[in-house]
């Protein structure tokens, strides 16, 4: 052979193992490692949130002295002060503006009461509610009956009537019903959620 090119094929470079990935196929390998860098830097992001305090009650508590009750089927339309209490079958009026309003209470139990089958709801009230609540209980106290009563409303609904006793030192009240066991349970849950 004349001229010292080789003429058989170059040894200097290896011959490809076989195909070459494709565009599209490239592309969808990116976008899973990115998915996954994504992913990683949202857990880890999450697990390092600092703590905040919960958002407000949707529902805020009001609690407000009852100033009339009538049987009725209903209250009157347009009377944003009357609540129907239907397992009295009253429309009870309340001094919403003399009244107080409650974020959250601090916590809400149903225990026996003094009478046997009968039960109460213990509510530990927040320590910055304590003060204007006692105020609130004392100058009711005093009055006749239907005015002798607060009234617990959440979420527009009228949830319980009676008499408070308290709030005690730690903030501590009783609402006595008298209620069944299923309905001072029911009360916890509206009051504690």
């Amino acid at each position: 052979m004349s001229g010292g090119a080789p003429t058989g094929p170059r040894q200097d470079r290896p011959h490809p193992a076989g195909p070459r990935p494709s565009g599209p196929t490239l592309t969808a390998a990116a976008l899973c490692v990115l998915g996954g860098a994504l992913s990683f830097l949202a857990v880890t992001l999450a697990r390092n949130a600092p703590l905040t305090d919960p958002p407000p009650a949707a529902h805020p508590l009001r609690i407000a002295q009852v100033t009339s009750q009538l049987f009725a089927p209903s209250c009157p339309a347009g009377r944003p002060d009357a609540f129907y209490d239907p397992a009295d079958s009253l429309c009870r009026t309340l001094d919403l503006d003399g009244g107080l309003t409650v974020e959250e209470v601090a916590d809400a139990e149903a225990v026996p009461g003094p009478v046997a089958d009968l039960w109460a709801v213990r509510v530990t009230f927040r320590p910055e509610d304590v003060a204007e609540l006692r105020g609130l209980t004392e100058r009711v106290r005093s009055e006749p009956y239907p005015r002798g009563q607060l009234a617990f409303v959440h979420g527009g609904r009228l949830v319980s009537t009676g008499v408070l006793a308290g709030p005690d030192r730690q903030g501590t009240a009783s609402l006595g019903g008298p209620y069944t066991r299923a309905e001072a349970e029911v009360i916890v849950g509206e009051l504690a959620g």
